[in-house]
């Protein structure tokens, strides 16, 4: 079994660097901090081998307010292990950061930084609901006019993508609202839907002309 330590400084804070607080947004000098088999001496991290594993646990406080969880990885028959402060930085695997964000991994976004939790890596889930407060069932509407074939085509060629569809280059910049988005591509479904249902119609009043042009003409041949 590994050690677990806990360092705590009521009457005067011993401030420790993890890194360059600015990789993280946010300032990741601690006060204290709970480890398991996890140990701060000095400007080094350092855990216990007990020759079956030597990885080591903590979750550190900031003086920001944060919660710093910060894992270092075990190897099998490894001795006790050393790692410097700087180091630590890319061993955060999760932080509470004051505000009650949660951020998972090591890379924090830049375009949305209010995020109330953002995962730097695959998000794997079996059910996700987005709630949303509009939806594109106004496409329905008696008074709903959807851009003609000819507009649309016209506006494909000049843009290269969907009206209300961000571009490509928007998208690998600036991400996209998953909620925002299901509701633009429903209306682009709704309005293809309708257009089917018009050239429907219109196919069937050729199809009726049709077949009283081909009636006429045998009438006449007779």
């Amino acid at each position: 079994m590994g050690q677990s330590y806990v360092e705590h400084y009521p009457t005067s804070l011993q401030y420790m660097s993890l890194g360059n607080g600015a990789n993280y947004g946010a300032n990741l000098w601690w006060s204290s901090y709970i480890g398991f088999n996890l140990r701060h001496e000095g400007t080094t991290w350092k855990t216990n081998g007990d020759g079956g594993s030597n990885g080591g646990s903590g979750v550190v406080g900031g003086i920001n307010g944060s919660l710093l969880f910060v894992t270092v990885s075990g190897s099998t028959g490894g001795a006790a292990q050393t790692v410097q402060d700087a180091d630590m930085l890319s061993r955060v695997r999760m932080q509470i950061t004051y505000n009650g964000n949660v951020q998972i991994g090591t890379t924090l976004p830049t375009t949305h930084p209010d995020a109330k939790l953002s995962v730097d890596g695959k998000v794997v889930a079996k059910s996700v609901y987005v709630t949303s407060q509009s939806w594109a069932d106004f496409v329905f509407a008696p008074t709903y006019k959807p851009m003609s074939l000819s507009a649309l085509e016209a506006y494909l060629q000049r843009n290269k993508h969907l009206p209300a569809i961000p571009a490509a280059s928007e998208v690998e910049t600036k991400g996209y609202n998953v909620g925002e988005m299901d509701a633009k591509l429903l209306q682009s479904i709704e309005e293809l839907t309708l257009h089917v249902i018009e050239l429907n119609k219109q196919n069937q009043k050729l199809q009726a002309r049709t077949a009283e042009l081909e009636k006429a003409l045998a009438k006449a041949g007779k």
